[in-house]
């Protein structure tokens, strides 16, 4: 088992007001994979590694007059992404929220065949052009839902940069995303990780990766409809 720190991991942004100390970023990614590791402090943890991705791409993209696009699953929606949303919206001229329910499937239980279809989709209008479609993901082993969000949203959105942002990804992910999509697309992709990890297992769980599936470790119930989603859909529509 070999696990792989990106020089993103060693940098230790500081906090932003009212959200508490910020953390070592080895010491959060242990904090994922320890099994004993509770619902509640796993949210937590993934709260603050979507801080400090968000601060990775602020620095990035440093310039305070850029449009986002962020997209996320509905599982990562109240964690990493409003973590990193805490990081984002203050510097950029406007962030807007995509959140996709995808349905994970794979065909004779073969993992290298997972397809992950959209059933259900939450999507913010941006007031303006978007030059960034950043895409989060707590962790990316195969990158069938990362492909799959970003095929449906690529048109739409139509960035000059796209974000792939994950705290812990599969050695293999980037090569195989880049892969799946034309040379002209793929050369807009920046990947944004602090770990990288060699091993899965037979079921096709990275490790230690994080520390299990997600939503398990989360404790999120089937159907889950996230907080943020109804609380920015009220905004929305003036409820």
């Amino acid at each position: 088992m070999t696990r792989i720190y990106t020089q993103a991991a060693l940098v230790r942004w500081p906090p932003r007001a009212g959200l508490g100390p910020s953390h070592p970023i080895h010491s959060l990614l242990d904090k994922l994979a320890d099994k004993e590791t509770s619902s509640a402090a796993y949210r937590a943890t993934m709260f603050e590694l979507g801080q400090q991705l968000g601060e990775t791409i602020v620095s990035e993209i440093a310039d305070p007059s850029a449009r986002a696009c962020l997209a996320c699953t509905a599982e990562d929606a109240d964690f990493l992404a409003k973590g990193m949303l805490s990081a984002l919206e203050p510097e950029l001229a406007e962030v807007v929220l995509t959140c996709l329910w995808n349905q994970r499937v794979s065909p004779f239980g073969i993992a290298e065949l997972a397809v992950a279809p959209i059933i259900r989709e939450y999507q913010e209008p941006p007031q303006g052009r978007v030059q960034y479609l950043i895409v989060a993901k707590s962790i990316i082993s195969s990158g069938c839902v990362v492909r799959t969000n970003v095929l449906h949203l690529i048109d739409r959105v139509q960035p000059d940069t796209i974000f792939i942002a994950a705290p812990v990804l599969h050695s293999e992910s980037q090569a195989r995303l880049k892969e799946q999509f034309a040379a002209e697309v793929a050369a807009k992709f920046r990947f944004v990780y602090f770990a990288e990890d060699t091993e899965k297992t037979a079921a096709g769980e990275v490790v230690p990766g994080v520390g299990g599936f997600v939503e398990e470790r989360l404790g999120l119930g089937d159907g889950y409809v996230p907080a943020i989603v109804k609380e920015r859909r009220a905004r929305f529509v003036g409820v």
